[in-house]
């Protein structure tokens, strides 16, 4: 008897409960099947429920964490820049102008 390894199901996640697991609106994920990131398929044959595999879930995830920590880093470094201070000449207080003193003609008129 020959000892064969069969291969391991893989498990897949139904596509309506990938808003709960994803943490994202079903839009999104319907983006993301139209940029090519998921490909949903039916486990049987003829049947209406569509699936993704979870290692496809799994990498889009990281692919996530990996732009997200890019960007970070990439504000980190435009923060780390010195900023020149500009240093402007100091300019004259405007001037005020003085206001009549209301009086209880020109309020009840007003």
């Amino acid at each position: 008897m020959q000892n064969t390894v069969l291969p391991a199901a893989m498990r897949v996640i139904r596509l309506h409960e990938l808003p709960t697991f994803l943490g994202v609106r079903k839009s999104q994920i319907s983006e993301a099947i139209r940029a090519g990131l998921l490909h949903p398929f039916t486990v049987i044959p003829g049947g209406r429920s569509k699936v993704v595999t979870e290692a496809e879930v799994i990498s889009l995830q990281q692919r996530a964490i990996a732009e997200a920590a890019a960007a970070a880093e990439a504000a980190n470094a435009e923060a780390a820049k010195p900023v020149p201070i500009e240093v402007k000449p100091a300019t004259p207080a405007p001037v005020g102008r003085k206001r009549k003193p209301a009086t209880a003609e020109r309020a009840l008129t007003a």
